[in-house]
């Protein structure tokens, strides 16, 4: 093991860090001294040169760093990692590191990394991003737009969005549709073949509704209203089971 560690760079992505985890694992090297995102462009570091040149993840450290996962806990623990990484925590790339070391050193026993100590911080981070994706799932609202488009914007805590995907490709696989995560101020459009990401969607998409769905949306209102007990009203019990960050996309709560 190289007993000095350095600084090592990386193209941003899930896949990039990746691929830059698999050449340490390969080269044996120490935990980075920290990680950021750059390129080869970026010139010389501040304070040392890079371990890891600040390139697009390459398939061959890619599949280097999938074999050597496999028998650490293979595709459950990739998907621990994508979550980690999905949580946007500041230190998310170090905690990833240190679970791949853990899981590697163990082996078939890796996928209890979560019992250490030290890991309790990545458990967390972990348990907080599939909570705001089972949430989202559930809460998240399609619109009929004028072209035959399913849109649903929502402002997720955590970059749910790939996890939210997923789900509702499984469920839509023939129609297409649009996810656009308002914080993050980009989206995912699925076509009824493939992903495909998007960026600067309409601010007021009120225009763009069907007829169809501008009734719906105030029957749904009506029905509400008409449901609701108002002396049995507990907006702070409503706030406990439905975040705030929620409410606004609902078209009921409008």
């Amino acid at each position: 093991m190289n007993p000095d560690p350095k600084p090592a760079v990386y193209d941003g992505t899930f896949a990039g860090w990746c691929a830059a985890c698999g050449c340490l694992l390969a080269k044996a090297s120490a935990a980075p001294l920290y990680w950021r995102v750059g390129s080869d462009g970026d010139g010389e570091d501040l304070f040392e040169n890079t371990e890891v040149p600040g390139r697009p993840a390459d398939d061959s450290n890619l599949n280097l760093f999938f074999t050597l996962l496999e028998p650490a806990g293979g595709r459950k623990l990739v998907y621990d990692l994508l979550c980690v990484f999905l949580s946007e925590a500041p230190d998310r790339e170090t905690l990833m590191f240190q679970m791949v070391q853990v899981s590697v050193a163990l082996g078939q026993r890796g996928r209890r990394w979560h019992s250490r100590p030290d890991m309790r911080r990545a458990g967390m981070l972990i348990d907080r991003v599939r909570r705001e994706a089972h949430r989202s799932k559930g809460l998240l609202r399609f619109v009929e737009l004028r072209d035959g488009t399913l849109y649903a914007r929502y402002a997720p805590s955590h970059d749910v969005t790939p996890l939210v995907a997923g789900h509702f490709r499984r469920r839509m696989p023939r129609q297409r549709w649009a996810i656009h995560d308002e914080v993050r101020h980009y989206g995912v459009v699925w076509d009824g073949a493939a992903f495909h990401e998007a960026e600067g969607f309409p601010q007021d998409m009120a225009e763009s509704l069907t007829e169809s769905e501008s009734r719906y949306q105030a029957c749904w209102r009506a029905f509400f209203r008409e449901l609701e007990i108002p002396e049995r009203r507990n907006l702070r019990l409503q706030r406990h089971f439905l975040p705030e960050r929620f409410r606004k996309y609902l078209p009921e709560l409008d």
